[in-house]
């Protein structure tokens, strides 16, 4: 068994500057006054809109070409960060909640109801979420706002001059965000709930590390070569953009990361908790609808606990069994030979490898990318940058060459990243059609979890024994299983460190590693627990059609019904995939 099997955490470019407030962003007042007799499209349509508005980087990333929803030209803005505007968010959400109601289900579409479940369970989670807007935070090792923004900066594309001006704009625009969400951190430490000492001083490293040399940052070295992508500019427009943008970071986003390390700095020492999210004041019950919202799981948090402990026993038990059957099986997981070992060749090894299992995908193109040097002791193994509905063609994996030390992992981790896993859900959603308003209503859980699961079933399409490929996949789900135990014990059960290692160590895992663990989890909560959580139910989701269909079931078409119906919580996916099972019988 390896020591330590990495997560691999995907950035939804919409959660990066929303997860810490709520999966809703708010707007004008006077826009939330919905009419019933609007038709029900229009409702949601509208509300589309509203939210992709919010801020130029949401909309930019949704959108490649807004004027074809009906969006004019908006000032460019990194959007707002206040307890304020979080207030107002929470009653706009009630409001749409209430429209929403207003609607006859049984005069909806198959289509409609399936948005209209979607989005009520989104709103009312939302809703109950909306009185603990301290205990929300929007800086974190990995998954915070100064780990994700640098990346969707460098990603943003260039389709036009305007484009490059609006992004300028946005450089600027990040001291005064900042500030805001510096603000917000003072008011959380005066009543109680900063961050731990621990979890300032790595984020005031990251932030270190990427100002470190500003003459040499990467918002500046990456910055010509997107400049080739406009055809439009002149030799003479590049020279004066690359001046503009040089002095932007240096005069805006430069400072702005020194003055989010000063007040971090000035604020340790403040935090009231070493245990996790529960260690504060409503911690617990906050705990409790955050792992639901981000998993898309209908489960308490003691009945997650309880499976993923069953799991990590089956899967212990798998592994138990096939060592008995072969005692070098794990002398031999360490000399594994994959078929292929270049990224762009394993990505074209899987895209063939699936087509037995996986319904047919047409080609897109993609791009695959590495961090830069300056992130590389910050961030995951990888990521894939969601494309905007209407652009097939910004298909982009990073990796971090940190990260991948070894084959398996890496072929692994582009089966998680790219096929059949995010890269392929996410185009293949876009193959469905969707109402736009569907893709801002993706469990964290349903995309996380499918890649995590097809990520078990890769070891299977990479030619191997089958006794290694099931000790692979047994291993990836187990640790899976312990990082989520891990995180429900520290944010849930108020774990202290000690704990941890007890937990942890009679494993075979080193004291360092599992301080790292513990700080991970403690300092960015529910981030875990989704991948283990929604490939359990994707799981439970196989096998309960297994059963139900016998002899008539087939993978392909389970897989083929669950991209057919698109994201959504697991309780919903379950209705629906009673009334296909209905239809095979």
């Amino acid at each position: 068994m390896k020591k330590r099997n990495n997560i691999i955490i995907h950035f939804c470019f919409f959660l990066t500057l929303i997860s810490s407030i709520l999966s809703l962003n708010g707007c004008d007042k006077k826009q939330q006054e919905q009419s019933p007799q609007k038709s029900f499209l229009e409702f949601t349509n509208e509300i589309f809109r509203e939210q992709v508005t919010s801020d130029t980087i949401s909309l930019h990333y949704v959108l490649a070409d807004p004027k074809n929803f009906g969006i004019g030209e908006i000032t460019p803005s990194l959007g707002e960060f206040s307890a304020k505007q979080m207030q107002e968010n929470a009653s706009i959400c009630k409001e749409y909640l209430t429209t929403l109601k207003s609607y006859d289900y049984e005069q909806l579409t198959k289509e409609e109801q399936l948005i209209y479940d979607c989005l009520k369970s989104s709103l009312e989670l939302d809703s109950s979420m909306a009185d603990d807007i301290y205990l929300q935070e929007a800086l974190g090792p990995t998954s915070g706002l100064q780990a994700q923004l640098p990346i969707l900066f460098a990603e943003y594309a260039f389709n036009s001059k305007k484009d490059i001006e609006d992004y300028i704009l946005l450089l600027y625009d990040l001291g005064r965000y900042y500030s805001e969400v510096e603000e917000f951190e003072r008011e959380k430490s005066k009543r109680g709930y900063f961050m731990s000492d621990e979890t300032a001083d790595a984020i005031i490293k990251q932030c270190q590390s990427f100002i470190e040399n500003p003459e040499q940052n990467f918002l500046i070295q990456c910055f010509s070569e997107k400049l080739n992508d406009v055809k439009e500019l002149s030799k003479d427009d590049k020279i004066l953009l690359e001046e503009k943008n040089r002095d932007a970071v240096l005069e805006s986003v430069i400072p702005a990361y020194q003055s989010l390390i000063d007040t971090l700095t000035a604020l340790k020492g403040t935090g009231k908790s070493t245990r996790g999210l529960c260690g504060y004041d409503g911690g617990k019950k906050y705990y409790e609808k955050m792992a639901q919202s981000n998993t898309g799981s209908s489960k308490s948090v003691k009945e997650m606990k309880q499976a993923l402990n069953n799991e990590y026993k089956a899967c212990m038990t798998t592994m138990a069994m096939l060592q008995q059957k072969n005692p070098n099986i794990l002398d031999e997981f360490d000399s594994i030979q994959y078929p292929v070992n270049e990224p762009k060749e394993i990505i074209e090894y899987l895209k063939k490898a699936i087509q037995n299992d996986f319904p047919l995908l047409e080609e897109v193109s993609y791009s695959i990318k590495y961090f830069h040097e300056s992130l590389q002791d910050h961030l995951n193994p990888a990521m894939y940058l969601i494309p905007p509905i209407d652009d097939a063609n910004q298909n982009n994996i990073y990796i971090n060459p940190k990260s991948q030390n070894q084959n398996e992992q890496l072929f692994s981790t582009l089966a998680h990243e790219g096929y059949p896993g995010h890269l392929y859900q996410n185009v293949y959603l876009r193959k469905i059609n969707p109402a736009p308003i569907r893709r801002l209503l993706s469990p964290t859980g349903y995309e996380e979890g499918w890649a995590t699961y097809v990520e078990a079933y890769s070891y299977e399409l990479a030619g191997l024994e089958e006794s290694m490929a099931t000790l692979l996949s047994a291993n990836t789900i187990a640790f899976q299983c312990l990082y989520s135990l891990t995180d429900i014990g520290i944010n849930y059960d108020g774990w202290d460190l000690n704990d941890t290692l007890s937990f942890w160590m009679p494993l075979g895992i080193d004291r360092e590693t599992v301080e790292e663990i513990y700080l991970s989890m403690a300092s960015e909560p529910c981030v875990y627990l989704p991948y283990a959580i929604g490939c359990l139910e994707f799981l439970e989701l196989r096998e309960s059609a297994e059963d139900e269909l016998g002899d008539k079931f087939s993978l392909k078409e389970f897989h083929t019904f669950l991209m057919n119906l698109g994201p959504a919580p697991f309780d919903i996916i379950e209705e629906h995939m009673e009334q296909w099972i209905d239809t095979i019988k």
